[in-house]
């Protein structure tokens, strides 16, 4: 009896050790694949998150082009302004010589536009209108595609100084010309000087006008 006892302890033990073989394994089973969903949806909120910030990167890159274009305009204004040179008067130090061919230039497209003034050219540069039309136009004359475009821009002031400068030379060249060459023209004037002839010329044509300027001048 006693050895059945022990068997049957035994045989007991043994089917007791099965069910224990057959309940763990499951488990083992549940924790991996539970494992597996966590990891998975670990992996796919980072990667959501990684989309996201590249899509908030991109729409930042883009943002200053589309969205908000001043910006854009801004940086090229500033660029542009970097690459433009100082303009330092028309006229060389000794105020005998036009300081360069781009000044020159920049010096006749003034003038051209002083010139096509629907009202006259001395609605532009009369001496009581000068200062007004400089300051009107001032932005125009330095923006892009101005006569003054290469240049940095200055104040009314310091524009209308160089422009006055240059003007008296301008004016000894008219007088030269007129005095020496019977009014004709000749191809040794400079383009810039000859931009002032029309100027001279409504001078003479209104005296009231002629003597102030000279006033001025003479000062």
């Amino acid at each position: 009896m006693q050895i059945d006892e022990i068997l049957g302890d035994s045989s007991n033990s043994e089917n007791e050790s099965d069910e224990i073989l057959d309940v763990h394994p499951p488990q083992i089973n549940q924790v991996s694949l539970t494992q597996n969903s966590y990891n998975d949806t670990e992996n796919s909120i980072s990667s959501n998150n990684n989309n996201a910030r590249e899509e908030e990167i991109r729409l930042t890159n883009q943002q200053p082009r589309n969205a908000h274009p001043i910006f854009a305009n801004l940086r090229n204004q500033a660029s542009r302004s970097s690459q433009r040179i100082r303009l330092g008067g028309f006229l060389d130090a000794m105020g005998r010589n036009i300081r360069s061919t781009a000044h020159g230039t920049a010096l006749t497209g003034l003038m051209q536009l002083a010139s096509g003034n629907e009202n006259g050219i001395l609605s532009s540069l009369g001496h009581s209108n000068r200062s007004n039309w400089i300051t009107q136009n001032i932005d125009v004359f330095f923006q892009a595609g101005g006569p003054l475009d290469l240049f940095r821009p200055v104040s009314t002031e310091v524009l209308q100084r160089h422009l006055k400068r240059a003007e008296t030379l301008a004016h000894s060249i008219y007088d030269s010309h007129h005095s020496s060459q019977g009014g004709e023209d000749h191809e040794d004037i400079p383009d810039w000087a000859r931009s002032f002839f029309q100027y001279f010329e409504a001078l003479n044509n209104n005296p009231t006008s002629n003597q102030r300027v000279l006033g001025v001048r003479n000062e």
